[in-house]
């Protein structure tokens, strides 16, 4: 009965050391991830007014990144900027009709608009805040949506194509290029129209 006793109490104190050191390793991992999910400030809250970072407002609804060179269009496509805000609905397109909007434009305006690529739209992202995660003096009528990129997708499949989440910043490359979602327009050129 003693040598019964004295094999079970060393298997049992094996595995409470191993418990408790899986305990606290799953612990700290969950920990540890948990920052991304973490409660961040709303962007209009963080940013001041006059925060523009490197951008430079221009008076035809337009912001010019001193930086990269591209000016956006601040409000979704199919929106006018009126005054100092967007009026009307963004346009919810394909991602194949996205761009070839941005292809009709460019032929009706002169101005070479498309859509930005994946790391142009990231480029705007605000790490700080969400909800949405652009700046909301440049950016004020996004909201929270899917906004297309010209990226498409060469790691999944053909038939889908990048978005950038406009609450938090998440990139997507597994949307349907079917899927309808509204997009900014981009342009390399400095506007003046």
């Amino acid at each position: 009965m003693q040598s019964k006793l004295i094999t079970f109490f060393p298997d049992a104190l094996i595995s409470w050391r191993l418990f408790s050191v899986s305990f606290v390793c799953i612990w700290l991992f969950f920990s540890s991830s948990c920052d991304r999910y973490s409660a961040k400030p709303k962007c209009s809250e963080d940013l001041t007014a006059r925060d523009l970072g490197n951008f430079s407002i221009e008076s035809n609804g337009t912001a010019f990144n001193q930086v990269t060179g591209l000016t956006w269009y601040r409000c979704l496509a199919g929106a006018s900027f009126t005054g100092d805000s967007c009026q009307g609905a963004g346009l919810l397109m394909s991602w194949n009709e996205a761009n070839r909007f941005a292809v009709d434009l460019s032929e009706k305006s002169g101005v070479n608009w498309r859509l930005a690529t994946k790391s142009e739209m990231q480029g705007l992202v605000q790490p700080s805040c969400n909800n949405p995660a652009f700046n909301t003096t440049l950016f004020s009528a996004i909201g929270s949506v899917n906004l297309w990129t010209s990226s498409s997708s060469w790691k999944y499949r053909n038939d889908y194509a990048c978005t950038v989440y406009s609450y938090n910043g998440a990139l997507s490359c597994r949307q349907s290029k079917e899927t309808l979602h509204p997009f900014l327009l981009v342009t390399k050129l400095k506007t003046r129209f």
